[in-house]
């Protein structure tokens, strides 16, 4: 295969997948991981592609963080069908990290007026915490920061100091899109971090995202798909994809409600 016809070809696959591995274009070109990267670093400064840690991305991926209020209308049936089983993987008496998200916002109302008691909750998002005001019996730890108004969660250097210096059981974690390639992936680079902290200072961390969301990758992944206990969606997931995520030993749950 001539030089040109390998780029083409990584091309092909970058604009079909949206994001790819070193290791995954070495095995379909049938060339180094050197070269791979040689040629991902040549694509990137012509502007085909954004070069990225561990392989590259497309261009046309969302680079957009789309503010709350934007997601809370979005998929509200499945967001609380996987909010509710993902509330039964909880036990009485654990400490809990909640992710910024409209899902996890669903997750922490379940929590509320749920039986599980004796429970502490984290969370990054302002939102979250005011869920609880009313809620004595449940104990709150906000992790202040630097304001991401748009989402109205905190991140940066002081929420990542924090967040090292907790324990969670379990975290509930949001993505803006999944791909099995590239992993969990959010639009900025600051809130990638805070999530990646997170995920360090939990004893398990499950993924929770609605089917809309697989397939595609934002511009900073921030957890390969095997950092995470489990995926949980709904069952507008694609079958072939759940195959493929199931095949590369990713553990999928599906909640009850369909994607209509």
């Amino acid at each position: 295969m001539l030089g040109i016809e390998r780029k083409n070809k990584i091309l092909e696959l970058v604009q079909t997948k949206q994001a790819v591995t070193v290791t995954e274009l070495a095995a379909e070109l049938g060339v180094s991981i050197v070269t791979v990267r040689k040629m991902l670093g040549t694509l990137d400064r012509q502007g085909l592609l954004r070069r990225t840690r561990g392989g590259a991305v497309s261009i046309a991926m969302p680079f957009r963080e789309p503010a709350l209020a934007e997601k809370l209308n979005t998929a509200q049936r499945e967001k609380h069908a996987i909010a509710a089983l993902a509330y039964s993987l909880i036990k009485d008496q654990e400490s809990l990290y909640l992710d910024a998200g409209t899902t996890t916002l669903a997750l922490a109302r379940l929590i509320k007026k749920g039986p599980k008691r004796g429970l502490v909750v984290t969370t990054n998002a302002v939102n979250l915490a005011v869920e609880f005001l009313d809620t004595p019996d449940i104990n709150i730890v906000l992790i202040g920061g630097e304001l991401r108004h748009s989402l109205i969660s905190c991140v940066g250097s002081l929420a990542e100091t924090a967040l090292r210096g907790l324990h969670f059981d379990r975290a509930f974690m949001a993505a803006n899109n999944v791909n099995l390639q590239f992993g969990a992936s959010t639009p900025m680079p600051v809130e990638a971090q805070t999530k990646r902290t997170a995920i360090a200072s939990a004893g398990e961390s499950w993924l929770l995202c609605d089917s809309s969301k697989f397939g595609s990758a934002s511009m900073v992944s921030f957890a390969s798909l095997d950092a995470f206990a489990g995926l949980i969606t709904d069952s507008g997931l694609d079958e072939r994809l759940r195959g493929e995520l199931t095949a590369a030993g990713v553990k999928v749950l599906i909640s009850e409600a369909g994607s209509g």
